[in-house]
C-alpha cells in the first residue's frame, strides 16, 4: 500500500456550515484520493447537529481524520475552544508529522504562526478575501483596532513565507503583488466553486417541456441580506419593476430573520403580494434555485469586495439561471462584458430599456430550449 503524504487543512468555517458543505467538504473529499488528510474546523452547534452524521459517514469511508472544536458565544469557553484549536494543531505537527499545512482564510495563521517561529513548515495560504477589512468593511472594525493591526503583520509574514497563495479574485492578486511586492507566479487565482453533480440544468423542466408562466416571471435571492450585501439597493431595483408594471414574483431564501426582512419591504413601499419570504436548508438549495428565471444580488463597493467572488454565481452558472448584480470588483465587470447571462445595474443610472431586453432575452432563450426539449 503506498504511504500518502499528510496534509492538515485548517478552517474556522464548520464542516456543516453551508459554506462547510458546499466549498469545504467537496474538496476534502478529492484531496483524499492522493493524500493523508486531516482537518480542523469550529462546528456551531445549529448546523452541527443536523449534518454531522452525513458528513462523519463520509469522511469515514475515505479515512478522512476530522477534529471537530466546538464552538461558543460565551467568551471564557471559547478561549478554551481556541487553546484546544491550539494543542490540536502542535499533536498533527509534532506528532503527525503533516507535511503540508492548508489554511483556508485568516483566523488560523494566529494559531500556527507561534510554531514558524520554531519549526518549518510548508504553507498553503488560501486567503479567501481580505478578511481584516471585511472586519472594517462589514463589522465596523476601525484600523486603530489592535487585533486588525495584529491581523495586518501577520499577513504581510505569511504572504512572504508561504510556498503558495490562492485567492478568488485577480483584482485581489493584483492588489497583493502591488501592496507586497510578491512574485506574481507563487499567486494562484480559484474563483468561488460549486458542485456540478447538486447544481445542474432543471432536466424535469425540459423533459416535460413545461412552459414559462407568462403571469409573472421568477426572480431569486439567495443567502444572506446582511454583511457584504445590500438589501435596500435590491429592493430599490424590485420597486423599480413594479413601477414599470414588469409581471413578476420575488423569491427571498435567506437564514435572515423574517420579520426584519417584511420591515424593509415595507419601508420599501412593496406590497407582500409581490414577494415571498421562506427559510431553507442548504442541502436543498438546488431545488429552489432551479426553478428561479433570475437571481438578483447586490454587493456593497469597497475594499474588501475586491477580493470577493460569491459562491452563489458559480451555483447560478451551473444550474442555467441568468444573474442581475451589481458591478462590484473588476473581475464581475469583465463577466459582464463578456457574456449574455448576467446583467450589471446601479440604480443611480439604470438603463431600463437595456434591463427589460436582458429579462425577455434570457426568458426567450430559456422557452426556446424547453420547446425543443435539450440541454443548454
Amino acid at each position: 500500500m503506498i504511504n500518502k503524504k499528510k496534509i492538515l487543512y485548517l478552517s474556522f468555517d464548520g464542516l456543516t456550515d453551508p459554506l462547510g458543505r458546499s466549498q469545504v467538504v467537496p474538496l476534502i473529499l478529492e484531496l483524499s484520493k492522493d493524500y493523508n488528510v486531516n482537518i480542523i474546523s469550529f462546528e456551531k452547534k445549529i448546523f452541527y447537529q443536523s449534518s454531522y452524521n452525513e458528513i462523519s459517514n463520509k469522511f469515514f469511508k475515505n479515512n478522512i481524520n476530522h477534529y471537530k472544536i466546538k464552538f461558543y458565544k460565551n467568551y471564557f469557553v471559547k478561549t478554551l475552544s481556541f487553546f484546544n484549536y491550539f494543542l490540536v494543531i502542535l499533536k498533527l505537527i509534532f506528532f503527525n508529522k503533516v507535511e503540508l499545512i492548508h489554511i483556508r482564510g485568516y483566523q488560523p495563521i494566529i494559531f500556527l504562526y507561534p510554531i514558524l517561529l520554531f519549526k518549518k513548515l510548508k504553507i498553503i495560504f488560501d486567503i479567501r478575501g481580505f478578511w481584516p477589512e471585511e472586519k472594517i468593511d462589514r463589522n465596523n472594525w476601525s484600523k486603530n483596532n489592535w487585533i486588525y493591526k495584529v491581523f495586518k503583520i501577520l499577513e504581510k509574514y505569511f504572504f512572504k513565507y508561504s510556498k503558495i497563495i490562492i485567492c478568488l479574485t485577480k483584482h485581489s492578486k493584483e492588489i497583493i503583488i502591488e501592496n507586497h511586492n510578491i512574485d506574481k507566479n507563487k499567486i494562484h487565482i480559484i474563483p468561488t466553486c460549486s458542485s456540478k453533480n447538486k447544481f445542474n440544468i432543471n432536466e424535469e423542466l425540459i423533459s416535460t417541456n413545461k412552459i414559462i408562466n407568462e403571469e409573472f416571471i421568477k426572480i431569486g435571492y439567495l443567502g444572506t441580506t446582511i454583511g457584504a450585501y445590500n438589501f435596500n439597493k435590491t429592493l430599490e431595483l424590485i420597486k423599480t419593476l413594479i413601477d414599470n408594471n414588469i409581471k413578476f414574483k420575488f423569491y427571498v431564501y435567506t437564514f435572515d430573520d423574517k420579520k426584519n426582512l417584511v420591515t424593509k419591504f415595507k419601508k420599501n413601499k412593496i406590497n407582500e403580494n409581490f414577494y415571498f419570504i421562506k427559510n431553507i436548508n442548504y442541502d436543498n438549495i438546488e431545488k429552489y434555485l432551479s426553478q428561479l428565471d433570475f437571481v438578483i444580488f447586490y454587493l456593497n463597493n469597497n475594499y474588501s469586495i475586491k477580493a470577493s467572488f460569491p459562491t452563489k454565481i458559480s451555483e447560478c452558472l451551473l444550474s442555467g439561471v441568468p444573474i442581475i448584480c451589481n458591478k462590484f470588483n473588476k473581475d464581475i465587470e469583465y463577466i459582464i462584458k463578456n457574456n449574455d447571462f448576467i446583467y450589471g445595474f446601479e440604480n443611480e443610472n439604470l438603463d431600463l430599456k437595456e434591463l427589460k431586453e436582458f429579462i425577455v432575452g434570457n426568458l426567450y432563450l430559456k422557452l426556446l430550449i424547453i420547446k425543443k426539449n435539450i440541454k443548454y
